[in-house]
């Protein structure tokens, strides 16, 4: 900074990998040549379209302020974006100050949540923190249904009989999980034969239907698939989901769930319910354990063609 006197603002930022930059306590930074911030994120920033390999920034909120900017901090209106992302450093940016960001080494563990406390204190009393479960751990993948699978709506037709809508992505996501390796149970608190035939199109043989004790029917089918919860991952949308979090390693919710429940989550998802939330859970795991040709070519695609379903 005292090199350049365009630069207001100085912060610092690290390399992190794409498990970290999915966690929306982690905030992310992206520069231009010179180092300057583009933007501040909770959301994975840059976003791979395209699934290619990409590398991320965290921000470690550490400043220096020039001492106009700190003068004029308290005066300027707060945007659209800091109040949505709940980044102060946003209602600069948007006011036109330049934010240039160092990388430096990775440094300590920050304290933003709960869990994070006790991997800090942990490292204090010198005990061995426990290792979190990743993505590339997970043998067994446990989904809701309504609001997850669909978009939790609930038609009836002439007849009383209920219809849903699925989406094919996610199912084709079952199966490529199924054939390389990782389990999908299907749980839900509701029963009916619709879902029971998508359950069967799907060979989906692990599933429980009109469950209200989600956590005890989430122990049951890891027993049945011989995994722990440390290699087991769920997806919900809504509070009857809140007991299999706290029984799984990893969780995930998707987009449109409450913000209490997403709270709860390991992660939260893009994609809301019904619009391919599964599939993203899907390609999230593949892709962690070294298999995302399956997704991405002819010839990865090829070996499990014969036994996949939509």
């Amino acid at each position: 900074m005292l090199a350049d006197a365009g630069v207001s603002v100085g912060t610092l930022c690290h390399p992190i990998d794409e498990q970290e930059a999915r966690n929306p306590n982690t905030v992310k930074v992206v520069l231009a040549t010179n180092g300057n911030a583009l933007y501040f994120s909770r959301s994975p920033i840059p976003y791979p379209r395209d699934k290619e390999a990409t590398s991320y920034l965290k921000h470690v909120g550490v400043y220096a302020y020039r001492r106009d900017v700190v003068a004029q901090y308290s005066t300027l209106p707060q945007p659209m974006m800091e109040h949505a992302e709940k980044l102060e450093q946003l209602r600069l940016m948007a006011a036109g100050y330049c934010i240039r960001a160092y990388i430096v080494e990775p440094t300590g563990p920050g304290v933003d949540t709960p869990e994070c406390l006790e991997h800090v204190r942990a490292i204090i009393t010198g005990q061995q923190p426990t290792p979190k479960p990743t993505l590339k751990d997970i043998r067994l993948v446990i989904t809701d249904v309504d609001g997850v699978l669909t978009d939790g709506g609930i038609y009836y037709d002439a007849t009383g009989e209920c219809i849903k809508r699925f989406h094919v992505r996610d199912g084709l996501g079952m199966r490529m999980l199924e054939e390389n390796g990782v389990r999908v149970a299907v749980l839900s608190g509701r029963d009916s034969a619709t879902l029971r035939k998508r359950v069967s199109d799907l060979g989906i043989s692990l599933c429980q239907f009109g469950v209200k004790d989600k956590h005890s029917a989430c122990m049951q089918l890891m027993d049945e698939a011989g995994v722990t919860s440390a290699q087991t991952a769920c997806i919900g949308d809504d509070s009857i989901d809140l007991p299999a979090f706290s029984a799984c390693g990893i969780s995930f919710a998707v987009a449109d769930a409450p913000i209490y429940v997403k709270a709860a989550a390991t992660q939260t998802l893009l994609a809301s319910g019904g619009t391919g939330a599964f599939r993203e859970v899907a390609d999230a795991i593949l892709c962690a354990q070294d298999k995302e040709s399956v997704l991405s070519t002819a010839l990865g695609y090829a070996k499990v063609m014969s036994a996949m379903a939509q």
